[in-house]
């Protein structure tokens, strides 16, 4: 394996290098975005993919799959995985639009954002790489028995759980009773006391059992009579 030879930096030439390495980076990332975006417009105007394989050759080894990646999705090229090459792709739709806004470190961080979103569960893929195992006439028996051993485990684990989803769904079903209040043990219930009531004045029928006003006054008169005769005899 060639290395390439580089001095070591030590001291302020380390501390400057270090400042600067960030700037670098990041006019690295627009400078590949501007020629890439570039090369995609001269392949839809001169239909040549001259430019991108230029780019290719040019672009250090560790960022070449995210051009790749960047060009086939937004240009007019196909790539060629065994020569390395990009070629015109006549039939195909591009989307320059889309690819002046996002530069070729970006898709990547994208794509592969969306990619692990997308993912089936585990058991799921799994189970898919077991069953295809077990398909395959050329796989061996070891590989053969240790996908039939999964196949069971992933077959008893979907049966667990979906009878466990039941169970799950109808936990939260609270029943409330209403609370009924009982005695003490060893006290005794006190019954509370009739209210007394007020004996019942009986009131004339109407007006006529009524003594009339007359009446009244007579007798008031023989009263102040008798007052008068008792204070004479004594």
């Amino acid at each position: 394996m060639n290395m390439t030879a580089f001095a070591i930096l030590t001291g302020k030439s380390l501390k400057t290098a270090v400042a600067s390495y960030g700037k670098t980076a990041a006019t690295f990332t627009e400078k590949t975005h501007q020629l890439a975006y570039s090369a995609l417009n001269h392949v839809e105007q001169h239909h040549d993919a001259i430019y991108c394989n230029a780019i290719y050759s040019a672009t250090p080894k560790n960022y070449r799959a995210a051009v790749v990646k960047w060009m086939t999705a937004f240009g007019k090229v196909a790539f060629d995985a065994v020569k390395l090459v990009f070629t015109y792709a006549k039939g195909k739709k591009s989307d320059l639009p889309a690819a002046f806004t996002t530069s070729p470190a970006d898709y990547e961080k994208d794509k592969k954002s969306t990619e692990a979103k997308a993912k089936a569960p585990l058991v799921d893929r799994i189970g898919k790489i077991a069953d295809a195992t077990l398909d395959d006439d050329d796989a061996g028996q070891d590989d053969k028995n240790f996908a039939l051993f999964m196949a069971t485990q992933i077959k008893k684990y979907r049966e667990m759980t979906a009878k466990a989803k039941p169970a799950a769904a109808t936990s939260n079903v609270v029943e409330i009773k209403q609370a009924e209040t009982k005695p003490v043990e060893g006290e005794e219930t006190k019954e509370a006391a009739p209210k007394a009531s007020r004996p019942k004045v009986a009131k004339p029928e109407s007006d006529k059992d009524a003594a009339p006003a007359s009446t009244i006054k007579r007798i008031k008169v023989d009263r102040e009579a008798s007052d008068r005769l008792a204070s004479a005899a004594a």
